[in-house]
């Protein structure tokens, strides 16, 4: 399985709202390496959420 980061709709609040300020995320450039807690907590918040959404697909389709 592989996720592509990128924020939706349904996507939690901290992330919709951190990606509200700041117009490249999730497509950072990764030269720079140095986040900040905010930057850092939202990165990681998209990925779990991510992580939770492509799951809950793949349990979906394993019971059919």
């Amino acid at each position: 399985m592989v996720c592509k980061l990128g924020w939706w709709t349904g996507a939690p609040w901290d992330v919709r709202a951190y990606a509200a300020g700041h117009p490249t995320y999730p497509a950072d450039s990764t030269l720079e390496q140095l986040y900040d807690s905010a930057e850092f907590d939202a990165y990681r918040e998209l990925g779990a959420a991510s992580v939770k959404l492509a799951m809950a697909g793949a349990r979906a389709q394993v019971t059919r």
